[in-house]
């Protein structure tokens, strides 16, 4: 540019004009404007590479969280259907389980019912035709055909409790009678290895409210595991009513 003037040099910026070379030219100017063009170049290439890498950073540090997220939302999903399918499952096996232990409670219970009344039938008409030499055997059925229906009366509650869903049934019941109708139920148990079984039960115990079915297989669980580790020796089950403060307890004990 020849014209110098302050109005030239405004029009030439105001049309994108950066900078100006006058002439005549002078070298050494000329030098240090193209150096300092150049540095402002390799400069601002140098931040558009900078601005490049932080822009990458970023995306491969956003692409990084989603797929952390996903792969958590991922894991989360597959954890609540492996959850699901384990429940499923043992909802399967438990109404199948609760399914096979009411088709053997019906099969099981109904001729075992059956061979303990038929042998209390044989048992009465024996006495009254005066056959008193098959009393014994046929008493021996009974209690036999009793402890086999207990055990099943274990299982069934075994299962009732695992699936929460156990209930007592709520009754009057003669202490002592009770505690003599569990002694003839196990005393073939006891007899097997040698032992002897010795009920102690006062006449003014009286009743309790209680489930009988309950406490008979308590006390028969007991006496059973006595038996079974006892042998030639004496076996005691005792049922008496005491005072605890203001209370009244029927209180069972099983020693050998």
């Amino acid at each position: 540019a020849y014209d110098r003037s302050e109005a030239a040099v405004v029009k030439g910026y105001g049309v994108g004009a950066v900078d100006f070379l006058f002439k005549p030219l002078v070298p050494e100017i000329l030098r240090a404007k193209v150096a300092a063009f150049i540095e402002l170049y390799r400069k601002t290439e140098e931040v558009k590479r900078q601005a490049e890498q932080l822009r990458r950073a970023e995306q491969r540090e956003m692409e990084q969280q989603l797929a952390a997220e996903r792969q958590q939302w991922d894991s989360d999903r597959l954890r609540r259907e492996m959850e699901r399918e384990r429940q499923f499952s043992a909802e399967l096996s438990r109404r199948a389980k609760s399914q096979f232990l009411a088709n053997m409670s019906h099969e099981l219970r109904t001729p075992l019912n059956a061979i303990i009344g038929y042998s209390e039938m044989l048992q009465e008409e024996c006495e009254d035709l005066g056959i008193s030499q098959l009393v014994p055997d046929l008493k021996q059925i009974q209690t036999s055909g009793r402890h086999l229906l207990a055990l099943l009366n274990d299982i069934l509650d075994l299962s009732k409790i695992e699936s929460g869903r156990m209930e007592l049934f709520l009754e009057s019941v003669d202490v002592c009678t009770m505690v003599s109708e569990v002694a003839a139920t196990v005393q073939p148990l006891v007899e097997k290895n040698g032992n002897s079984l010795e009920v102690r039960c006062p006449t003014n115990t009286g009743e309790m409210r209680a489930d009988l079915t309950k406490i008979r297989q308590s006390l028969f669980n007991l006496l059973s595991n006595a038996a079974k580790f006892t042998k030639n020796g004496k076996i005691i089950l005792e049922g008496w009513r005491e005072r605890v403060g203001d209370s009244d307890w029927v209180t069972f004990r099983v020693m050998d």
